[in-house]
């Protein structure tokens, strides 16, 4: 009887060893357990902070100084091509807490800002996020006149996940480590998959900071 007993008791240790503590956790909004693919969703009350989701939860994040998150395209992009009125200063409001939310239950109207585009400054501690530059064709040169240069439209995607080289393996949930070859790109470490991420505009990724300067 004793022995039966011992049997049971470790079957019932191993059964909860066996089952992750984030199963009855998770975000309804995140995929658990991950398909593979990075989810992102906007926070609703700055538009300099998106949500990431890993393992079933989402993690609020920052984007690079000068940039907004963008949901046409589903990463932090320029502040002049975002649409945007959810702007927090970080001079006057702590990000950290979020405003009230409205009681009769509606967003305010997205406005377009009239004012050019300030110049971003680097801010260590935020997390960079990435934007594929805009590419121009050269002009063709004529001995009369000028042909217009054509603009070609953005295609920004979403980072992919993949694996150079099992790079994220043996690092712990939240590292950031340099592409190999390609100061453009690094890599963040997430519960061990790895994504890579393209620098915005004429930045590079500084691997002392932690971030694209």
């Amino acid at each position: 009887m004793k022995g039966i007993l011992s049997v049971f008791i470790a079957f019932l240790v191993a059964l909860g060893n066996a089952i992750p503590f984030e199963y009855g956790d998770h975000d309804p909004d995140c995929p658990f357990p991950d398909s593979g693919s990075a989810v992102f969703y906007p926070y609703p009350y700055d538009c300099a902070k998106f949500y990431e989701c890993a393992q079933g939860k989402k993690i609020l994040k920052d984007c690079a100084p000068g940039t907004l998150w963008d949901v046409t395209l589903n990463t932090c992009n320029d502040e002049y091509r975002v649409t945007c009125s959810q702007v927090v200063s970080s001079s006057t409001t702590d990000r950290s807490s979020p405003p009230p939310v409205p009681t009769n239950g509606t967003t305010s109207p997205l406005t377009t800002p009239t004012t050019s585009p300030p110049t971003p400054t680097t801010t260590i501690g935020t997390t960079p996020r990435p934007e594929t530059p805009t590419t121009y064709p050269p002009t063709q040169p004529t001995t009369t006149t000028s042909q217009p240069t054509s603009i070609q439209p953005t295609t920004t995607t979403a980072p992919s996940t993949i694996d150079p080289s099992g790079l994220c393996e043996d690092q712990p949930n939240g590292t950031y480590l340099p592409y190999p070859g390609d100061r453009k790109r690094y890599i963040e470490c997430v519960y061990h998959h790895t994504y890579v991420y393209v620098c915005p505009g004429i930045t590079f990724w500084d691997q002392s900071i932690l971030n694209c300067v």
